[in-house]
C-alpha cells in the first residue's frame, strides 16, 4: 500500500533514489552523508522548539483547594511568594526583563444550565467594570469564547499602562468540564496574563501564545495529575 496518496505525487525517497543511483559511487556517498546531516539538523531544530528545550527546565506546580490545578513554567520566571491577596498562584518574569505575569484567582459562576458560555458572559460584565474602575489607563480590546486545552473558557482582552510601558492583557475564565451527571460546575479559575509590549509580544493576540506565558497557559490542567 503506498504511503503517499496518488494525488500528492511520488514521495521524497522515490524522487531521490534514482538520482542517487545515477551518481558515481564517491559522489553518492557524499550525497547520502549530506542528506543524513540535513535530517539530523531538522531533528535537533524540532527538539529545540519543544517546551522546556534550550536548557530551560519546566517547573511543575500543583495548587490544591476546592478546584485543584497543575501547570508548568520555564526559566526566567519565578513563583511569587506569597501571591497577591485573593490569588492562588502568581508567576512573574525575573527582574531586568520585560514584565510578564501570570496570576490565578478563584472564580465562582452563578448557577446555570446547559452550555457554560452564558454564565461566562454574565461573569465578565462585573469583571470588566471592576478593571475600568480600578485603572484609568484600562482599554477594553474585546472578549469571546476561548479554550484552555480541553475545557471551554472565556477571554477578555485589554491593555493598561505600567510604569510608563504599554502592557497587554488577557483574562481567562474557566471551570472544569461538567460531570456525566449532576449540576454543572460553578467553581473554577480566573487567570490573568499580563505582558509588556515588545517584539516578542507585539499585540494582544500574542499574549499567552508568545513569550514566557505560553508554557503555563498551555500546560494548565484541572485536577492533581499532570498529563
Amino acid at each position: 500500500m503506498p504511503v503517499v496518496r496518488p494525488e500528492f505525487g511520488p514521495s521524497l525517497p522515490a524522487l531521490v533514489r534514482p538520482r542517487l543511483a545515477a551518481l558515481p559511487r564517491p559522489l553518492r556517498a557524499v550525497a547520502i552523508a549530506g542528506l543524513a546531516l540535513v535530517a539530523v539538523v531538522v531533528v535537533l531544530a524540532l527538539v529545540a522548539l519543544r517546551p522546556g528545550a534550550g536548557g530551560q527546565h519546566l517547573h511543575d506546580v500543583l495548587v490544591r483547594g476546592d478546584v485543584p490545578f497543575t501547570l508548568g513554567y520555564q526559566g526566567a520566571m519565578h513563583r511569587v511568594a506569597p501571591p497577591p491577596a485573593g490569588a492562588q498562584l502568581a508567576l512573574a518574569s525575573d527582574a531586568g526583563t520585560p514584565l510578564q505575569r501570570f496570576t490565578v484567582r478563584p472564580l465562582r459562576l452563578a448557577p446555570y444550565r446547559g452550555d457554560v458560555s452564558a454564565a461566562y458572559l454574565a461573569a465578565s460584565v462585573p469583571i470588566i467594570a471592576a478593571m475600568q474602575r480600578a485603572d484609568p489607563t484600562f482599554v477594553y480590546r474585546g472578549e469571546g469564547r476561548a479554550r484552555i486545552n480541553d475545557v471551554a473558557a472565556y477571554q477578555i482582552s485589554f491593555q493598561i499602562k505600567r510604569d510608563g510601558h504599554t502592557v497587554l492583557g488577557r483574562r481567562y475564565l474557566a471551570v472544569p468540564n461538567p460531570p456525566a451527571s449532576g449540576p454543572p460546575p460553578v467553581r473554577g479559575v480566573d487567570i490573568e496574563l499580563l505582558a509588556q509590549l515588545s517584539p516578542v509580544v507585539p499585540n494582544v493576540d500574542s499574549v499567552g501564545t508568545n513569550g514566557r506565558l505560553k508554557s503555563p497557559l498551555r500546560s494548565f490542567r484541572f485536577g492533581t495529575e499532570r498529563p
